[in-house]
């Protein structure tokens, strides 16, 4: 009897979003801009005429962690909706098809950031993301 074992990267799943534009992925998550705001360096904005295409595979469950643009201007559009303003921070969605970022040329705000929940496996398990801080001491993430 011959047995074949096959190595997985079990965080593999996590490296998701696939991004065109100027937005930035950040493990599990994504962000709009990168641009420092004032004397805080990790305080992040967005720039006048940003614009991004986001991709996760349909199925994803993602958490809008942050939520502040240009209300009426600056757009996040999610499953054909658009959303600006504050209207969405905290709010979840699966998403079913490219996620695009879209900012005018005049007030900017200090954006957004989504980050991947879960993922629909073809089985239809549901993988869900924990950092290992969630786990408890001793713990450690997977290689």
């Amino acid at each position: 009897t011959t047995t074949t074992t096959t190595s997985m990267d079990w965080w593999a799943w996590l490296q998701l979003w696939t991004v065109s534009g100027k937005c930035t992925v950040s493990g599990r998550c994504v962000e709009s801009g990168r641009r420092p705001s004032g004397r805080r360096r990790r305080r992040r904005t967005y720039a006048n005429g940003d614009t991004c295409t986001l991709s996760v595979p349909n199925g994803t469950r993602i958490n809008v962690s942050h939520f502040s643009t240009e209300a009426g201007y600056d757009f996040l559009t999610i499953n054909d909706q658009k959303y600006s303003g504050v209207e969405i921070e905290g709010r979840s969605f699966v998403v079913n098809g490219p996620i695009y970022w879209t900012t005018d040329d005049s007030v900017f705000s200090a954006g957004w950031k989504l980050c991947v929940i879960s993922q629909m496996c073809e089985d239809r398990f549901e993988l869900t993301a924990i950092e290992s801080s969630e786990c408890g001491e001793g713990l450690e993430d997977l290689p």
